[in-house]
């Protein structure tokens, strides 16, 4: 089985469609087992990305050079 808006649930899970969409997609998802299946897969996906990538510590400098622009955009 098939679902035209299947293609619709990695930006359901990436929380990439402007509101209209999301509402209609929400309302859809209450009604369609496929795409509930395929946004369950997309997000057990979604939450791991952050963990494949090594962890960094910023620069130390990097704190500053915001505020720094934040001041500036501020004044």
């Amino acid at each position: 089985m098939s679902c035209e808006h299947r293609e619709d649930a990695g930006a359901w899970v990436l929380g990439a469609m402007p509101a209209d969409e999301h509402e209609r997609f929400a309302a859809h998802l209450a009604g369609c087992e496929i795409c509930r299946r395929e946004v369950a897969e997309l997000q057990m996906v979604a939450d791991t990305l952050p963990l494949a990538a090594p962890q960094m510590a910023p620069p130390p400098e990097l704190k500053e050079r915001i505020m720094a622009a934040v001041r500036t955009e501020a004044a």
